[in-house]
């Protein structure tokens, strides 16, 4: 991947998607699926960061949503893991949490990413503290997942504060 927005992006929580890829493994083939797709989610947004930064923000709002198609389609597949699990099902919570983490990435379709961000904190907090609960009263797998969410959220929040606090930042036209 190119110098960039992106690859910052990347770089900034590639030990959390590493986490979670072990705890991963833990949990079993069941969680192979949506955390590829929830990896590749991460990837697409990372490309698509470093793309705006190098074109010319297309003056028409419905050309800017064409670029983000994909990432909407990636987005759209992790969500779609977590329909139809029922409450008890174990994966469940862990499922819920990485929707939790996706929904956050609606920040690049706003002027104000900032805001998003800061609001989906306290759901995606919610969503962790089952797993907290079961990290703490017997398997430690399901703390490190909640764990490595909350601190790539964490890095998330901080590289929007540092990076694209007024949003998405498209290079500018330096044509006379």
């Amino acid at each position: 991947m190119d110098e960039g927005p992106g690859r910052r992006l990347s770089e900034a929580v590639a030990v959390e998607l590493e986490d979670l890829q072990r705890c991963g493994d833990i949990l079993g083939d069941r969680m192979k699926a949506p955390l590829n797709a929830f990896t590749n989610t991460i990837e697409e947004v990372a490309q698509f960061l470093n793309i705006a930064s190098a074109t010319i923000m297309p003056a028409e709002r419905d050309d800017r949503m064409k670029m983000l198609d994909s990432v909407a389609e990636r987005m759209e597949v992790v969500s779609e893991f977590s329909v139809g699990v029922l409450p008890e099902d174990p994966l469940g919570h862990h499922l819920r949490a990485l929707e939790g983490v996706i929904k956050t990435l609606v920040w690049l379709l706003s002027s104000d990413p900032l805001s998003i961000v800061k609001k989906e904190k306290e759901p995606l907090l919610e969503k962790l503290r089952p797993l907290r609960r079961k990290g703490e009263t017997g398997d430690p797998v399901h703390m490190d997942w909640a764990n490595a969410l909350e601190s790539m959220y964490d890095k998330i929040e901080r590289f929007v504060i540092a990076e694209c606090p007024d949003g998405v930042v498209w290079r500018i036209d330096t044509k006379p």
